[in-house]
């Protein structure tokens, strides 16, 4: 017999996981960070690390599958082919890395100024990543590079990979993209298409390794949907407008978040 105790919590956690992950989603129309940027430390604050890579990963997808249905006409195929198909062999090469850190657990110890601090490789990995990206976000528009042809398989394995490990392509992506001759539209239909291809690589992958996501999958499924309505709300109804306010407090947020994964706080 069920405990309603058991029940009434399981409950509650569902509400605010999908309270968190409406706002977090909503919050990506005002603070100039990617969806999966925000989503990633929301979920892992009710989820194992690898657990909220897959879930964030599934909600970048679905996410830009709604943008795909409104931006395909734009689609420079050229430079999906040129740069996504790379994208594609990185976030597989990726995904694969975080299988092997996740189920090779290593717990090692460690002291940062004077602090005892016990963790797992995957989560000092990510929790750096977390801090890097959430930096670079800033920077990403100052980089010129200007033999950009040359850089496009570089750039496509580069942020497919990194991708594949964490989540995190949308700011290497833009790095690459931003200075080819794209126009705005095709600029952002490709690298919605882009942005989906390294997601349908990576998730396989998530789904076949991780059977937690199976098992738990009405912790998953109304998540989910909460965060894709959070990203649909805002297209209808908001203009996408940045704050700095809210980037620079954001930012902050992520970093400090970062921080906590590498002392294993989190």
């Amino acid at each position: 017999i069920a405990n309603p105790c058991n029940n009434s919590l399981m409950v509650i956690e569902i509400l605010l996981v999908c309270i968190v992950c409406f706002v977090g989603s909503l919050l990506t129309f005002f603070s100039g960070f990617g969806l999966g940027t925000l989503l990633l430390p929301v979920f892992n604050l009710f989820f194992p690390i690898h657990i909220a890579i897959g879930l964030t990963a599934i909600v970048h997808f679905l996410n830009n599958a709604f943008k795909l249905g409104l931006m395909a006409k734009y689609v420079d195929w050229k430079m999906v082919f040129a740069f996504g198909i790379p994208a594609m062999l990185g976030a597989i090469l990726g995904a694969n890395i975080l299988r092997l850190l996740t189920f090779q657990y290593m717990e090692i110890h460690y002291n940062i100024f004077n602090l005892e601090c016990t963790n797992s490789v995957l989560k000092i990995c990510i929790g750096l990543l977390l801090i890097c990206f959430s930096i670079l976000e800033f920077f990403q528009k100052s980089f010129n590079l200007r033999s950009s042809a040359f850089w496009t398989i570089p750039g496509g394995l580069l942020s497919g990979f990194f991708g594949g490990l964490s989540g995190h392509q949308g700011a290497l992506r833009s790095i690459f993209l931003i200075h080819t001759s794209l126009s705005k539209e095709a600029y952002i239909g490709t690298g919605i298409m882009i942005a989906c291809l390294v997601d349908i690589s990576r998730i396989s992958l998530y789904l076949q390794n991780t059977l937690d996501i199976y098992q738990n999958y009405y912790y998953i499924l109304f998540p989910c949907l909460a965060a894709f309505l959070g990203a649909w709300s805002g297209q209808k109804f908001l203009h996408k407008t940045t704050f700095p306010f809210f980037k620079y407090t954001v930012a902050l947020f992520l970093i400090v978040f970062g921080i906590l994964m590498v002392l294993g706080k989190i």
